[in-house]
């Protein structure tokens, strides 16, 4: 392409923009008012109380021109049609879109929370039934659709875990256990029989706001499991002992033999044979130590137990690792 021809070819296309945004606005306008009037017949629909087809041509306006309002009233002609679901759906994406009109965008707020408490009034109603009738298993996923809908009723999933356990479901027992534990109140009537329930099932931590409780050691296992308990702690603490001394006497290796004149052959392999003794030291040190580590931390965790305490394990804030924490 020769160089003459840039200048036309730039000619041209500042031509074909200069020409797309005069069009632009009358696009625009035209769109406009094609969505009007599709409104316009939505609403003599609405008022004649053809809802669906008010609907259909309220979402037609807003795929032509995407205003709040046609979101609006494609939302509540959806609703009066009884098409809940779809009219949830209208009535969020509406309330997120933000529309000027406060009058409006609070009775969307109101039709929309209407909407939401019957439909969990409703799908408690159906689980309530399916459990008179011997279905457990439709109970809790009725439960659970109803939980997914209105997450200030944790009783729900108390609810929810009942019917699982009625079903045999073990596992789906313990999780809406653990959710229920961990969503409602300290106050709440039936966090007692959660926990009997969970103990019941043989699970061994139940969830909380405030981290993981692992329930006491079962009465009568008092003498023999303190013993235990106090064996472990001991041997935990001396192996930590024993595991900072190896460390130090490897240390103490390193210096000596970082300080040993190398001038001939033989004192480079000394050097080699004193430091590698060194750094075996200080290894079996670091393992021996973090052994006694953990078996201090088991030991003070049976101890507790064997007292009859809980203990709290939780997240150290601010930090990596666990914390636990009792009552002796």
């Amino acid at each position: 392409m020769t160089a003459s021809r840039y200048p036309r070819i730039l000619a041209l296309l500042l031509a074909i923009a200069f020409a797309v945004a005069i069009a632009a606005p009358g696009f625009a306008l035209d769109r406009a008012k094609t969505a009007v009037s599709m409104a316009q017949q939505a609403g003599s629909a609405y008022e004649s109380g053809s809802y669906a087809r008010a609907a259909e041509l309220y979402r037609n306006a807003y795929q032509t021109d995407p205003e709040p309002p046609y979101l609006y009233g494609a939302a509540r002609s959806e609703h009066l049609a009884g098409n809940k679901a779809a009219a949830i759906e209208l009535y969020r994406k509406y309330l997120k879109a933000g529309d000027g009109d406060s009058t409006r965008t609070m009775n969307a707020a109101e039709f929309l929370a209407d909407i939401e408490v019957g439909a969990v009034t409703n799908k408690v109603t159906e689980a309530e039934k399916a459990e008179r009738a011997g279905q457990p298993a439709v109970a809790m996923a009725l439960y659970d659709d109803a939980y997914r809908r209105d997450h200030g009723r944790p009783d729900l999933l108390y609810r929810a875990a009942v019917a699982a356990q009625d079903s045999g479901d073990k596992a789906a027992a313990i999780d809406r256990l653990h959710a229920y534990l961990a969503a409602s109140p300290a106050a709440a009537a039936d966090r007692d029989a959660a926990r009997a329930r969970l103990t019941a099932l043989g699970a061994a931590a139940t969830a909380s706001d405030d981290g993981l409780r692992v329930g006491a050691a079962p009465s009568g296992s008092g003498h023999g499991a303190r013993t235990a308990a106090f064996v472990t702690l001991g041997a935990g603490v001396v192996g930590g002992a024993a595991g900072l001394t190896l460390m130090a006497l490897g240390g103490s290796a390193s210096h000596d033999a970082n300080a040993l004149p190398i001038g001939q052959q033989a004192d480079i392999d000394r050097y080699h044979a004193d430091y590698g003794r060194a750094q075996n030291l200080w290894r079996a040190g670091v393992a021996l130590g973090a052994v006694g580590v953990v078996g201090a931390g088991v030991g003070t965790f049976l101890l507790v137990r064997a007292n009859g305490r809980d203990v709290a394990v939780s997240p150290l804030s601010g930090a990596s690792g666990l914390q636990i924490s009792g009552a002796f």
